[in-house]
């Protein structure tokens, strides 16, 4: 029942040993009996299936030689084992903790979406004023380049004409 892509991810052994230390609450009781069925025995997943279990501390009496099918043995809670496998790929979070982490990834990444639009919103607009005011839209672009040039320029030429001024005064 659990989709290929989830299987090894040690899913059921997490869940399993969930419903494991929930039973060892009780450790008289009596554990009923766990039928295992041909049908899931497929070849690649038989031993699996069936080491799975045993990790749990289940022993079975199996119907057939190549284990396919069988019943677990009568058993009291005590001898059932609690499995950590499961912690190589699960992490277990407390469920507010993590509702509280997502609320605020979400509230970043709409601040995030809302500052993108206004910087889409505030590109449409210069670029719709740089169609409307191309000559003007060229002398900024201009001056934005080469403004020190001018500057330069602008400075020299002020020297320049100082200089003519003082010859003809001087």
């Amino acid at each position: 029942m659990i989709p290929d892509a989830l299987r090894g991810r040690r899913i059921g052994t997490y869940l399993f040993n969930i419903i494991v230390g929930w039973a060892m609450q009780w450790p008289d009781a009596m554990v009923n009996s766990i039928h295992l069925s041909e049908v899931d025995a497929y070849e690649s997943n038989r031993l699996r299936r069936n080491r799975f279990y045993e990790q749990f501390g289940l022993r079975f009496d199996y119907s057939d030689d190549s284990c396919r099918r069988g019943d677990s043995r009568p058993m009291s809670a005590r001898e059932l084992n609690q499995v950590t496998a499961w912690a190589q790929n699960i992490t277990v979070k407390p469920v507010p903790a993590q509702l509280a982490n997502l609320a605020y990834d979400n509230f970043r990444l709409r601040q995030e979406v809302a500052a993108r639009e206004r910087a889409i919103t505030d590109l449409r607009h210069q670029s719709e004023r740089q169609w409307q005011h191309p000559i003007w839209t060229a002398l900024v672009t201009l001056w934005a380049k080469h403004s020190h040039a001018v500057a330069l320029a602008a400075a020299a030429a002020a020297i320049v004409l100082e200089a003519m001024r003082e010859m003809r005064h001087g």
